[in-house]
């Protein structure tokens, strides 16, 4: 494997100067874009990314076993997606400086290698110049204010925190007077919410620098881990409370007898309910490499979730009256208006099918975000809406390779909220504003969250 850097120039270098001549090296005459995408740097380098739930670490880096082996980084997946970027940059640098040995990165109690790691994922991401320059843009007064350096710190891409430590060092005299009080006070993360920063653009180019980085392969591991997890949480959400230690043999049974089995009978609705939604997840894996795919295959999904039921012809009928969504915070589609609105979103699904190859991955996976959003608003079932549209979401995503994703019920995710209270509320924002950032961004993170569920090993 060829090197960018000689190791008496990695000695040599300060985190700044090596910083500067790695883009000047890997980008000869190219002017920066920012923010700077590090995991575009780590594609072009063909070293695979990883997510991983890291409780001590903000990351590693494991070099090459040989000339036909590849490098490989992790990230934090706890970690917001600002962190994750400058964990990825700080990553690049052991693979110039550090190239022959493992890194494991904590998050405190750093030592010298780790401390001009992150030196570099500075420089590389706020090179001196250009942040002298925003400096002058945005400083209205005698000094920067702390929202000042917040959207500093959103041109850049990186944590309030980051862009604060990077200005004390190049220029500590645009914060003179500023109070510790003041900073200790300073809430960065929900002052973002407040002024409208989203994330997506961040996921965008995570998932876009390498696509391979977030293919699945259904295996019996992944399958099998999916089913249980997915069942679970996705059960819970619509107010399922079933005990899951039998389920097997109870979805067995099901699956073979139908409804001349035992547990189909008035009164067992949970447990057919899950032995359905067990079976639809059965289904998805050779469903979605079957060819072009419809928004007829939520039918599909919706009379396979209650095939298992007493009356297995409920399934894959349109609503005849309108239902109420207890809690939602979306309006419904009027009976009357399904069978129209679902032929229009069929349109939107076939142009989705005819133009993936030709679509980015985020593009690909926003679309199929938006179609998921509708489909919950013509919501054309008396019942199992949720938890078909989701599956056929799934769908579309494994279509392209992607892992399916589920909302954990009982889990803390973005912004400190339950993954699944986020999700409800996103589909809400999307429904009363048409903003979909907060859908997307659930998303984004679900899929993140799925292939660290979903995958044994790295």
């Amino acid at each position: 494997m060829s090197r960018l850097f000689t190791e008496q120039e990695c000695k040599t270098y300060s985190p700044d100067e090596l910083a500067e001549l790695f883009s000047q090296r890997i980008y000869p005459g190219k002017s920066a874009s920012y923010p700077i995408n590090p995991f575009q740097f780590l594609a072009d380098l063909e070293i695979p990314y990883i997510f991983r739930s890291f409780s001590k670490s903000e990351g590693f880096y494991i070099p090459a076993s040989s000339d036909d082996d590849l490098p490989v980084v992790g990230i934090n997946l706890k970690r917001p997606v600002q962190r994750q970027r400058f964990t990825a940059a700080h990553e690049l640098c052991h693979h110039l400086k550090d190239w022959n040995q493992i890194s494991n990165c904590p998050s405190a109690h750093k030592n010298g290698i780790e401390r001009y790691a992150d030196a570099f994922a500075s420089a590389l991401l706020m090179p001196k110049a250009e942040i002298l320059q925003q400096i002058d843009k945005f400083q209205k007064g005698a000094v920067l204010s702390l929202d000042e350096i917040l959207e500093i710190a959103e041109y850049f891409g990186v944590s309030f925190e980051a862009c604060h430590w990077r200005i004390v060092n190049i220029k500590p005299s645009a914060l003179k007077g500023i109070e510790e009080k003041a900073f200790n006070k300073y809430k960065p993360l929900k002052r973002r919410i407040e002024l409208g920063y989203s994330d997506v653009p961040f996921y965008r180019g995570i998932f876009d620098a390498s696509e391979d980085c977030f293919k699945l392969k259904f295996d019996d591991y992944a399958r099998k881990k999916f089913q249980a997890e997915y069942i679970y949480h996705d059960s819970r959400m619509e107010g399922i409370h079933a005990e899951l230690d039998n389920v097997g043999d109870i979805v067995a049974d099901l699956h073979y007898l139908k409804q001349e089995s035992e547990f189909c009978r008035e009164g067992n609705e949970n447990i057919v309910e899950l032995a359905g939604l067990s079976l639809v997840y059965d289904s998805l894996p050779k469903l979605a490499v079957s060819g072009d795919l419809s928004i007829f295959h939520a039918r599909t999904i919706h009379r396979t979730l209650f095939s298992c039921a007493p009356h297995p012809e409920f399934g894959g009928k349109f609503k005849e009256s309108n239902n109420l969504v207890l809690g939602a915070k979306f309006e419904t589609l009027d009976a009357a208006d399904v069978l129209p609105a679902f032929y229009d979103l069929d349109d939107e699904v076939q142009k989705l099918m005819d133009q993936e190859n030709a679509l980015s991955l985020s593009e690909y996976i926003e679309r199929v975000v938006r179609i998921h959003h509708r489909l919950t608003v013509i919501h054309p079932f008396p019942e199992g809406n949720g938890r078909t549209s989701r599956a056929f979401t799934n769908l579309l995503l494994m279509h392209r390779g992607l892992p399916a994703v589920f909302f954990r019920y009982d889990k803390k995710g973005a912004r400190n909220r339950f993954e699944k209270d986020f999700y409800k509320d996103a589909l809400g924002q999307a429904d009363q504003n048409g903003n979909y950032d907060l859908l997307y961004e659930a998303y984004y993170r679900g899929l993140l969250e799925s292939l660290d569920v979903l995958t044994k090993k790295f």
